[in-house]
């Protein structure tokens, strides 16, 4: 069945915007990246999710294997900073040290955490992937729904996990110019004139070159 992976990495780039999300994340700040979840429970039911909690700043994924909320957590580090673009991955590998499954999160191609067990098959249901939201309990409210306020972009579901060599991706350097242009940029110019949705975009208008410098990537 679709999405029905023995084994998988799921990803998104995230942009949180530093406030509370509506539903059920305006209690606990815990708000939906992307999720294949049913059930608001203490545990994981069914499939898989990856969170981001506006109150600490800390993503958190999980993963659920049976149909009664058995299942695993990983919670990053360190809060991220808000406005900026995050990416944010979980990974689940079969027999990576003989019987033993390897669960691990990544945040902006770091490791955060690891969770070695010999874990079951996971227990799918037929809920959609849905990215951003989730309305558990089929609340007519909307107060399950633990709302990402923020951005959301590049969602990806592979059949590959991750390995320590192989961060799924990494953002090194993002800028919208809505705050103008960085000294990174060997040109300050932007141009506004464009059509909705943008707003502003630089380049070469005229005959010189832009050119953007980075250092420190590792």
């Amino acid at each position: 069945a679709a999405m029905h992976l023995p084994e998988f990495t799921l990803s998104a780039l995230v942009k949180p915007d530093g406030t509370i999300g509506g539903g059920q994340a305006t209690s606990d700040g815990v708000a939906v990246i992307v999720t294949k979840k049913n059930l608001e429970a203490g545990n994981f039911i069914n499939s898989f999710a990856i969170f981001y909690n506006n109150i600490s700043g800390l993503f958190s994924a999980q993963i659920s294997f049976t149909s009664d909320g058995a299942g695993y957590n990983l919670v990053s580090t360190s809060p991220v900073s808000i406005g900026q673009w995050h990416s944010v991955s979980v990974s689940l590998a079969r027999d990576v040290f003989g019987t033993l499954d390897q669960m691990t999160l990544w945040v902006d191609g770091k490791l955060q955490g690891t969770i070695l067990a010999a874990m079951p098959a996971i227990t799918y249901t037929a809920n959609n992937l849905v990215i951003g939201a989730a309305n558990y309990f089929n609340d007519p409210n909307g107060f399950y729904r633990r709302s990402f306020n923020g951005s959301i972009d590049s969602v990806s579901l592979v059949t590959t996990p991750m390995t320590a060599g192989l961060p799924f991706v990494s953002v090194p350097y993002f800028t919208d110019f809505e705050n103008g242009v960085g000294a990174e940029w060997s040109l300050t110019n932007y141009e506004t004139s464009v059509q909705s949705p943008f707003t502003r975009f630089s380049g070469r208008l005229g005959n010189q070159s832009q050119v953007l410098t980075l250092t420190n990537l590792t």
